[in-house]
């Protein structure tokens, strides 16, 4: 029934795993979370509440599980922050139509991460419906979709609530020879 975690818990400097998997009523993580530099395993697994990330999560180098990433519109919540991880396992990305250049999702270096092996791709709601001020049915969201090409490694790829006219270049048998699961 954990909605919260007390901001205390960023003290736990030499902390390596944060599993919160099955906290499904978890709203908020602790705002300094991007500053607990020895985690290696963030996982939140289930935390379908959770509404945002704690800004700058891009400063933990050293991070290797992040199951799920909340692209938001605050300073510190843009994709970008996904740059510098080496990731692995599997990551959900939701929330995509809060990103505003698609450069954002270039600097994601979503193709980079060698070590992914599920990746899943939401946009809008649960339900995948977008904000009615938001374009990104357009343009826009062919573009981040378009940058957001993961490694060849991938098995497992979803795309959630994704309204435009054509998929990427990179949905294809030759930049993705190991999928064996594709869920639209």
């Amino acid at each position: 029934h954990v909605e919260t975690l007390p901001e205390s818990v960023c003290c736990l400097y030499n902390l390596q795993v944060m599993n919160l998997s099955g906290c499904y009523n978890l709203i908020k993580l602790p705002s300094h979370t991007g500053k607990m530099f020895k985690l290696k395993h963030l996982i939140i697994i289930g935390c379908e509440r959770l509404t945002q990330m704690p800004a700058s999560i891009g400063n933990l180098k050293n991070l290797r599980t992040l199951s799920m990433f909340i692209v938001g519109e605050g300073m510190g919540e843009s994709l970008s922050e996904l740059q510098d991880l080496n990731l692995g396992g599997e990551l959900n990305i939701r929330h995509l139509e809060n990103v505003k250049d698609a450069t954002e999702a270039m600097t994601a270096n979503m193709l980079g991460k060698r070590n992914l092996r599920s990746l899943e791709l939401s946009c809008g709601n649960d339900q995948g419906q977008l904000n009615r001020d938001n374009d990104f049915d357009g343009t826009l969201g062919s573009e981040v979709l378009n940058y957001l090409q993961p490694h060849e490694n991938l098995k497992k790829l979803f795309v959630k609530g994704y309204r435009g006219n054509c998929f990427p270049g990179w949905m294809n048998v030759h930049k993705l020879p190991n999928l064996t699961e594709l869920v639209l």
